[in-house]
């Protein structure tokens, strides 16, 4: 398969379950091809800070990154 240029890629106006992203691994460089339902799958909310179940999550309410 044929990636195109990323100048050339359109917007998403929605993730659905089949599409793929590239995860790379910072500690070995080798990347993959992950579907977002294997991502969505993997989240667990609890571990993420900030969250607290039956609460909605937004991106001001997370930590920021190191």
């Amino acid at each position: 398969m044929k990636m195109g240029k990323l100048s050339e890629m359109i917007a998403l106006g929605e993730v659905t379950p089949d599409d793929l992203f590239l995860v790379t691994d910072d500690s070995t460089g080798k990347s993959r091809r992950v579907k977002w339902s294997d991502i969505e799958a993997s989240i667990v909310l609890d571990n993420i800070p900030g969250y607290s179940s039956g609460a909605g999550i937004s991106i001001s309410s997370l930590p920021t990154l190191p």
